[in-house]
């Protein structure tokens, strides 16, 4: 199993919350090594520094459309605090544009999976993706 866990996270966690008009989520982190789910799903407030994480994101956070101009991830910022560049990933399902640290993988952005590497950098340079707006 990877080494980076949840509880490094800077989110509050809220077990099996129902969140407002949204159904629980999973945080965003690596898959485990045998390929199963947790049981267990989680909601994440986005990140606030210096102030409580159970409110909706901090004022100074920028949208989506701004973190997208800066090719910065969005929810990379929102939910855990850290600018990070997109970046083409890959994981079981295909290629996503999505964020990652010197610890792993941190953020899927895009909606989409890609096919290839290279129809998944097309969309990242030419901005033909959708981005995600929760984890």
């Amino acid at each position: 199993m990877s080494s980076t866990s949840v509880d490094t996270m800077p989110a509050a966690r809220i077990l099996g919350c129902t969140a407002e008009s949204s159904a629980p989520t999973r945080p965003v982190r690596p898959a485990p090594a045998c390929g199963r789910t947790p049981a267990r799903r989680w909601c994440l407030a986005p990140f606030q520094p210096g102030g409580s994480s159970m409110s909706h994101a901090h004022p100074a956070s920028p949208t989506a459309t701004q973190a997208r101009a800066e090719s910065i991830g969005y929810l990379a910022l929102t939910y855990v605090g850290k600018r990070l560049p997109l970046q083409v990933r890959q994981s079981g399902a295909g290629h996503f544009i999505g964020t990652a640290d010197d610890n792993g993988p941190v953020s899927r952005e895009s909606v989409e999976y890609f096919r290839s590497y290279e129809a998944a950098e097309q969309a990242l340079s030419t901005g033909r993706w959708q981005q995600r707006l929760h984890p």
